[in-house]
């Protein structure tokens, strides 16, 4: 991680106690299994892999201040450059259900603890994954579709910001022709 202080001046022989700001952004993928499709005969579900490419992984981080009330730090990235590809994800387990706060287990995590540089979006979401049936048969689904136009709250996600987690949860469902449903993305 990288992380930078509040400047503090501590009288001869006190503690010194710091505020830390995160600089880069946390970015956590998820994925489960639109409900329905369990009694449509679906089995199970793997991510077969998961990529993000274009995503920009150099830049320049600029301090001008602290803001005392919310305790976070005053500055801007710039001049982000270079192209990182996540870490291509693979046979991960997708179960039905999922609990934003509950505990997951190895089910769903696809992509975690990715700590990348904030920057204004223009990136590709590749995904593949495998449902089983009830029958014994397969079908493999691979859908891309740029990382900048999923949703928060009905607007397009197209900045990451410093000091803040992003929970994309991807639902899996070949019944939509869209290239995937991301409406459930938390910031905290």
């Amino acid at each position: 991680d990288l992380r930078i202080a509040q400047e503090n001046t501590p009288q001869p022989f006190n503690l010194v106690t710091m505020t830390f700001n995160h600089i880069l952004c946390n970015v956590n993928f998820y994925a489960k299994i639109v409900s329905s499709l369990e009694n449509n005969g679906v089995m199970s579900a793997t991510i077969n892999s998961l990529t993000i490419t274009g995503i920009k992984n150099q830049g320049t981080f600029t301090q001008n201040g602290f803001d005392a009330s919310s305790k976070v730090a005053n500055g801007a990235w710039s001049g982000q450059t270079g192209t990182w590809t996540s870490p291509a994800n693979t046979t991960t387990p997708v179960s039905f259900t999922y609990t934003k706060n509950g505990t997951m287990g190895s089910e769903g995590n696809v992509l975690r603890d990715m700590l990348l540089l904030p920057q204004q979006l223009s990136a590709t979401l590749t995904v593949k994954y495998t449902l089983a049936y009830s029958d014994g048969t397969t079908t493999t689904f691979d859908k891309s579709l740029p990382l900048e136009s999923i949703l928060y709250n009905g607007t397009p996600l197209n900045e990451w910001k410093y000091n803040t987690i992003y929970n994309y949860i991807m639902t899996l469902d070949p019944t939509h022709r869209e290239p995937g449903d991301f409406t459930d993305v938390a910031i905290d």
